[in-house]
């Protein structure tokens, strides 16, 4: 499984790799449940904010299904989940402390709810979350204490903000405090927390808007 991917029957994949291990971190996990199911998501681990979806605040030990089944992305951020749906329906529920779902409170929600709009991409980081909208346009929600909205400020939004109205945005990442994007012309942006310099722009310098790191094909594997 990997996060900011899109859903796959689960399979055991043998040794773990880097990305399997950051995504146990999270606190909850998730899958489909096999072939005959396409589109069902399953979640189990600990539940104390809602974060596994199923109406209830119960640690689960093993997998419990989230209501529906037309669920074809899927991101899960510290102790929040965000997913689209095949109709391009946004979807969220979890942890809430910063707005980190986008639903103009700060009310914990343990079933998913609607997010207004039409969206392509959704990843939850965190504390806050990043989407694109089916127009190509980046928007971001949540803790914004090092920029990670990408709004060239530092305060916390608890609904969806514009980030850029280009409509080239293909691919987002939502780390803890730290963004990451590329646009369709394969140019890769970083915005956030920046301390240890993971943001690639040779410097240690926290960013409140996307800026390009160096280089002009990359590439989501």
């Amino acid at each position: 499984m990997t996060i900011c991917s899109r859903i796959t029957p689960y399979t055991n994949k043998g040794p773990w790799t880097l990305s399997d291990a950051v995504e146990q971190t999270i606190n909850a996990d998730w899958a489909t449940k096999s072939d005959e199911n396409p589109g069902c998501l399953f979640a189990w681990g600990l539940n104390s904010s809602g974060q596994l979806g199923d109406g209830t605040t119960i640690n689960k030990s093993s997998p419990v299904q989230v209501a529906g089944n037309t669920w074809t992305i899927i991101s899960a951020g510290k102790c929040h989940f965000a997913s689209v749906k095949t109709d391009g329906t946004l979807w969220v529920w979890g942890n809430n402390s910063n707005g980190q779902l986008g639903l103009n409170d700060l009310v914990p929600r343990c079933s998913p709810v609607q997010v207004p709009g039409n969206w392509l991409r959704v990843s939850a980081g965190g504390l806050h979350t990043l989407a694109i909208n089916v127009d190509g346009s980046l928007w971001g929600w949540g803790k914004n204490s090092n920029g990670q909205l990408g709004n060239n400020c530092s305060l916390t939004n608890c609904s969806p903000i514009l980030i850029s109205s280009d409509p080239n945005w293909e691919f987002i990442c939502a780390n803890t405090e730290s963004s990451y994007a590329l646009k369709k012309d394969k140019t890769a942006w970083a915005w956030g927390y920046n301390a240890s310099g993971q943001l690639g722009h040779n410097d240690i310098i926290p960013k409140s808007s996307p800026n390009q790191i160096p280089g002009t094909t990359w590439t989501v594997s």
